[in-house]
C-alpha cells in the first residue's frame, strides 16, 4: 500500500470524528466568528490558553495583534466571570496584519522542514511526505509515511527544496538512520527517526536548527488560526498561513481548515506564535448528497484519480501535547530517552526554534523591547512585538521608573472555581432526601428516593438532585386520570428527577416490604484462602501469545486445545459454543486425556451470535458422553447462603498438561470465540467486529504459572464438592432488536495479529477473592502519565464494605484524572446502561467526558503508562473485584502493554461513542420457572423479535 492509499484509509476515521461533532463544532465556530472566545471552546481550555500566553509573552515572537486585557479587581473570585470579561476585550489571532518578525520566524521554521522520499526495502518509490527536525538529528513525521524501520533505511529527507528552479547544489539530502532511533506509534500516527549528522555531500546539518516540542497544553483553542509548512504532492515547500482556522479541538487531535495536499502528511502545524501545536496527518473529504467523495472540480472522485484529486473540506493533526506524552512512554532504552529529551526540553520551548539563523537575534530583540511598557493614559502596553495592553485604574499621570518596576508584567492568576455540590458532599441534599422520603412515601408506584444527579435530554448533568425511582413513569394526564399525585419539579431547592426503575431495580424493589431499604444482591460468601497456596510474582523465561477476539480468539484457542496430551483443567463461567465442545471432546477422546471442569450452573438464552449455543447442563452431558470416566466436573458453589463466592464463578482459565494455560476475558461461547475467525477479507473482518465481542486473551507456556492456576482450580473443585445448585433463578429483561450503529458502519476496519514473545517476562497472577484490590490499587496509584481502562461495566455498589475495597479503586482513577493524567475508560454500550451506574461514577469523581461506550466490549483490562497491563475476567463491581472467583494477569512488560494499548486506541477512536442510551420506558421482565418457559423464550429470541438480557449476571 502506498502513502496515498494509507491516507485514504486514515480519512475514514478522521471523517467519523468530524461528523460526530458537527453540532458542537458549528455552535462554537459561530461564537468564535462573533469574537466570543469564552463560548468558542471549553472554559478550562480557554483558561489554559490565557495562562500559556501570559507565561510565554516575555519571549514570544508573534503577529502585531493587540491583546487588550481588563485587569481584574481583587474582589473578582469567579473564574467564569473573569475569563468572560477577558474574552470580551480580547481578540486572539483576529488581525490579519503581521509583522516582518512573523515572516522571519516562518522562514526560520521552514529551514527545519523537509521533503521525505519514501522507498521500500527494494528501493521502489512508495511516495512522499513531509517531516521536520525536532532535535539534533531527530526527524518527526507520520507513522503512515514511515511505518517500518526497513522502509526508513532506504528513505531520505531533502531540505532546501524551495522552488521548481532550486539548484541541486542548494538542496541538502540526508539519509535516515533507523538503527540509531526509530520510535513509531500507529494509533497516534507519528514516527521519530534519526537523521545522519551530515548530508550526502558531507556537510554537517547542525545549521538547519530544529523545532522544539512543547508538551504543555494551552497552545491553541477553537477559532484561532494555524500555519502549515509542507511539501504538497512531493513538490517544493509551500506555506499555508493565517487563513487556516481551528474548527475543533479533540482529545488527541486538532481539526482545521487549511490547504494541504498529498505529501503534506507529517507537516508541522504552528500557532501564530510559531509554537508547533499539531502534526498534520489526515483530512475530511467533501461529499455530495449521495455520499460520494468529490474531487477538486466538484465531480465524483474515483480511486484511480488518486488522493491528489480529493477535495478536502477539513484537515486533522495530532496534538503535540498528546504526541509527546505517548512518545515518552515508547522510548525503551536510556539512549532513546536521552535523544527524545532534547526535543522535549522546555528550557528551549520559548522561542520554539533553535537555529543558527537570524531567529535568535529576533527573539532577543523582542524580549529586550518587552521590558519597557509604553504608558498612555491608564493603558500600559508591552510590545514583543506581540502587544499586550492592560488597563490599570488610577495609573494615569503617575511617574513610572525607567525599569518599569512600578508595573507588574504578571497578570493576576485566575481564581480556582468553587467546589461543585455533589450527592457525596452535600449534607443539605441528604437532609432534603430524608424529608422527601417522609413527604412522598404514600405515593403509589414510588419505589425509592435517593440522592443523585439530574439527567437532561437523556444524559447526566452537573446538577445534584433528588432522584425518585418509580415503578412506571407516567404522563401528567395519566397521573390525573388515576388520581396519583405528581411529584414536584423541585423540593427544598433541589430538582426532583423522576426516573423509571431499571429492570434490576424493578425486580428487586417491587418485592420489598414497604419499610425495607434496597441494598443489592450480594451474599455473604464463606470462601477462605487456601492455606498452602500463594500467588507470587513470577519473573521467568516463558512463551507468551497475546491475542484478541473477535479476529484471533478461536484460532489460537483451537491450537491450544489441540496440543493437549494428558489433562485439561478448566474453570469457566459459561460454556456452550458447539465448536469448542466438539474440539475438546474430539481431541481428548483421541488422546484418552482427562478433563476436570468447574463451572457455574445456568447459562443465558442463546441470542444473536449465541443462538446455536447449548446451556451448561447440555454441555456437561455431551462431554460426559464423549469422555466417560475421563471427565470429572463440579458445579461451582456460588450464589446461595453459605456459598464460597457471592454471585459468580466468573473465571475463564484452562490449564493444559500442567505446563501451559489459556486465560481470558471471554467465556467459551460463540459470542466470545466466533467460529468464523480469522476473517478471510475486509468484509469478513467487518462482520466479526460488528457482531462479536472484543476480548483480550493470553496463552502462556510456563510450568510455574500453569501450576499456580491449576492448584487453585483444583482447590475450587474440592471446595465445591457436593454442592447442588437449586436450579438457577432466572429473570430476563426483553429488549428490542439492536439497531445498526452509524459509527460502526463508518469505522475503520483493522484486525490485529497475535503478539508472540519468547523471553523473560515479569507477571503477577491475580485472583478474587484473594488479591485483586491489593495488586490493582497500587498499580493505579503509581500511574504517572496515562491509564486506559476497558471493561464491560463499572457498577454501583451500596454495600458498605465496598467503601474499603472496591470504591477506592474508582476514586484512585478519579484522582489521576484530576492530577491531569490521560485517563480514558471504555465500557459496554449495546444494552444501554442504568442511570444509577453513571451517577455512581460521577459521584466518585470520574470525568464522564473521558468515558466512551463500545458495543460488545467484553474486555476487562487496564493499561498504565504504556508499561504495565492487566488482563483477565474481572468486571468492576463490588462482587467482581472482591467476592467472586475471577482471574487476571498483571504484566510488567512494555511490549505487551503497547500491543494492547494500540488496540485500545483503535477501539476508542473507531468503535466507541461519547454517550450511551439510558433504557427508556418500563422494563419488560420475564421470569423463567421451567425448562418449557425457557424453550419458549429461546424460540421468541430466535425469531428476532426481541433480545433477552439475563438479570444479575455479569456477562449478559
Amino acid at each position: 500500500m502506498n502513502i496515498s492509499d494509507r491516507v485514504m484509509v486514515l480519512a475514514s476515521a478522521t471523517e467519523a470524528r468530524y461528523e460526530e461533532r458537527v453540532g458542537i463544532r458549528e455552535k462554537r465556530l459561530k461564537e468564535a466568528n462573533k469574537g466570543n472566545i469564552w463560548a468558542a471552546d471549553d472554559p478550562e481550555r480557554v483558561a489554559k490558553r490565557l495562562a500559556h500566553v501570559r507565561t510565554t509573552e516575555g519571549a514570544m515572537v508573534a503577529p502585531a495583534t493587540m491583546l487588550r486585557e481588563l485587569a481584574p479587581s481583587p474582589d473578582h473570585a469567579d473564574t467564569e466571570t473573569l475569563v468572560a470579561q477577558l474574552a470580551q476585550e480580547r481578540a486572539i489571532g483576529r488581525d490579519d496584519l503581521v509583522t516582518p518578525q512573523f515572516l522571519q520566524l516562518a522562514l526560520a521554521a521552514s529551514r527545519c522542514v523537509g521533503r521525505i522520499t519514501v522507498r521500500g526495502a527494494s528501493g521502489a518509490l512508495l511516495g512522499y511526505g513531509t517531516g521536520m527536525l525536532v532535535g539534533p538529528g531527530i526527524l518527526l513525521t507520520n507513522h503512515h509515511v514511515l511505518e517500518r524501520a526497513a522502509d526508513a533505511v532506504q528513505s531520505e529527507v531533502t531540505f532546501g527544496f524551495e522552488t521548481n528552479t532550486t539548484l541541486p547544489s542548494e538542496e541538502r539530502v540526508f539519509r535516515l538512520v533507523p538503527q540509531k532511533l526509530f520510535i513509531t506509534d500507529e494509533a497516534l500516527d507519528f514516527t521519530f527517526v534519526a537523521v545522519s549528522p551530515a548530508d550526502t555531500r558531507g556537510q554537517p546539518g547542525a545549521d538547519l536548527g530544529y523545532i522544539c516540542l512543547n508538551p504543555q497544553e494551552g497552545k491553541a483553542i477553537n477559532g484561532e488560526f494555524v500555519n502549515v509548512i509542507q511539501h504538497p504532492n512531493g513538490g517544493p515547500k509551500m506555506f499555508a498561513l493565517r487563513e487556516n482556522r481551528i474548527v475543533d479541538v479533540l482529545t488527541n487531535y486538532l481539526q482545521y481548515v487549511a490547504d494541504t495536499a498529498p505529501g503534506s502528511s507529517g507537516a508541522p502545524v504552528f500557532n501564530d506564535q510559531f509554537e508547533m501545536v499539531a502534526l498534520h496527518h489526515s483530512g475530511v473529504p467533501e461529499r455530495d448528497a449521495q455520499g460520494r467523495i468529490l474531487n477538486r472540480d466538484g465531480q465524483p472522485w474515483t480511486s484511480d484519480q488518486g488522493e491528489a484529486r480529493v477535495h478536502w473540506k477539513s484537515n486533522e493533526g495530532v496534538r503535540v501535547s498528546v504526541l509527546v506524552e505517548r512518545a515518552k512512554g515508547l522510548a525503551r532504552t536510556s539512549e532513546e530517552q536521552a535523544q527524545l529529551a532534547q526535543a522535549f526540553d522546555l528550557s528551549r520551548a520559548i522561542p520554539q526554534l533553535e537555529a543558527a539563523g537570524p531567529s535568535r537575534q529576533v527573539a532577543g530583540d523582542v524580549a529586550s523591547a518587552a521590558r519597557q511598557p509604553a504608558i498612555e493614559g491608564d493603558v500600559a502596553t508591552w510590545t514583543i512585538p506581540l502587544s499586550v495592553s492592560v488597563r490599570l485604574g488610577g495609573l494615569s499621570g503617575q511617574a513610572v521608573p525607567s525599569g518599569g518596576a512600578a508595573i507588574s508584567a504578571e497578570p493576576p492568576a485566575l481564581p480556582s472555581p468553587p467546589a461543585p455540590v455533589t450527592p457525596k458532599t452535600s449534607p443539605e441534599l441528604m437532609r432534603a432526601v430524608g424529608r422527601a422520603r417522609d413527604a412522598f412515601r404514600t405515593i403509589p408506584g414510588l419505589l425509592r428516593i435517593r440522592a443523585g444527579w439530574q439527567f437532561t435530554d437523556g444524559w447526566i448533568t452537573d446538577q445534584a438532585a433528588i432522584v425518585a425511582i418509580v415503578e412506571e413513569k407516567k404522563t401528567t394526564a395519566t397521573l390525573g386520570e388515576q388520581g396519583i399525585p405528581k411529584l414536584p419539579a423541585t423540593f427544598e431547592g433541589f430538582p426532583v428527577d423522576v426516573r423509571q426503575a431499571s429492570a434490576e431495580e424493578l425486580y428487586e424493589l417491587s418485592r420489598l416490604d414497604g419499610g425495607a431499604v434496597f441494598t443489592e444482591r450480594t451474599a455473604n460468601p464463606v470462601y477462605q484462602k487456601p492455606p498452602n497456596l500463594s500467588l507470587p510474582r513470577v519473573r521467568e523465561r516463558m512463551k507468551v501469545l497475546v491475542h484478541v477476539s473477535p479476529e484471533q480468539g478461536w484460532p489460537v484457542l483451537d491450537a491450544f486445545l489441540q496440543q493437549t496430551n494428558t489433562k485439561l483443567t478448566v474453570g469457566m463461567y459459561d460454556f456452550g459454543a458447539p465448536h469448542i465442545v466438539d474440539a475438546i471432546a474430539t481431541r481428548l477422546e483421541a488422546k484418552s486425556a482427562k478433563l476436570e471442569l468447574v463451572i457455574q450452573y445456568g447459562s443465558s438464552v442463546g441470542t444473536g451470535t449465541k443462538a446455536g449455543d447449548t446451556d451448561d447442563a447440555e454441555t456437561v452431558r455431551t462431554l460426559k458422553g464423549a469422555l466417560g470416566n475421563n471427565f470429572e466436573m463440579q458445579w461451582a458453589n456460588v450464589g446461595q447462603s453459605g456459598s464460597l463466592w457471592a454471585s459468580a464463578f466468573h473465571i475463564k482459565v484452562a490449564v493444559r498438561d500442567s505446563r501451559a494455560f489459556w486465560l481470558s476475558s471471554g467465556n467459551w461461547q460463540s459470542s466470545n470465540q466466533p467460529p468464523d475467525a480469522p476473517p478471510a477479507d475486509q468484509a469478513g473482518a467487518k462482520a466479526l467486529l460488528t457482531n462479536y465481542n472484543r476480548e483480550w486473551h493470553v496463552v502462556i507456556d510456563n510450568p510455574t504459572l500453569a501450576g499456580i492456576f491449576e492448584s487453585y482450580l483444583q482447590y475450587d473443585f474440592e471446595q465445591s464438592s457436593g454442592f447442588v445448585p437449586k436450579g438457577a433463578e432466572q429473570a430476563y429483561e426483553l429488549l428490542p432488536p439492536l439497531e445498526p450503529d452509524p459509527r460502526e458502519a463508518a469505522a475503520e476496519i483493522r484486525t490485529f495479529t497475535p503478539l508472540e514473545i519468547d523471553r523473560e517476562v515479569d507477571v503477577q497472577p491475580v485472583l478474587t477473592p484473594d488479591n485483586y484490590v491489593q495488586v490493582v490499587l497500587p498499580l493505579i496509584e503509581g500511574a504517572r502519565s496515562r491509564i486506559y481502562l476497558q471493561n464491560q461495566y463499572i457498577n454501583e455498589s451500596l454495600d458498605p464494605r465496598a467503601e474499603q475495597t472496591y470504591i477506592p479503586l474508582l476514586e484512585a482513577i478519579a484522582r489521576k484524572q484530576q492530577e491531569g493524567l490521560d485517563v480514558r475508560i471504555i465500557l459496554r454500550a449495546e444494552n444501554g446502561v442504568e442511570a444509577r451506574h453513571i451517577e455512581f461514577m460521577k459521584t466518585h469523581g470520574i470525568d464522564m467526558g473521558r468515558v466512551r461506550w463500545r458495543n460488545r466490549t467484553h474486555t476487562k483490562g487496564i493499561i498504565v503508562d504504556s508499561t504495565s497491563v492487566l488482563l483477565g475476567s474481572h468486571n468492576w463491581s463490588y462482587d467482581g473485584t472482591v467476592l467472586n472467583r475471577d482471574a487476571s494477569l498483571l504484566f510488567y512488560d512494555a511490549e505487551i502493554a503497547r500491543y494492547l494499548e494500540g488496540i485500545f486506541i483503535y477501539d476508542w477512536e473507531n468503535w466507541s461513542k461519547t454517550k450511551v442510551y439510558i433504557r427508556p420506558g418500563k422494563p419488560k421482565i420475564q421470569e423463567i420457572a421451567s425448562p418449557e418457559e425457557l424453550a419458549a423464550l429461546r424460540a421468541t429470541v430466535d425469531q428476532g423479535e426481541v433480545r433477552a438480557r439475563r438479570l444479575f449476571h455479569p456477562d449478559d
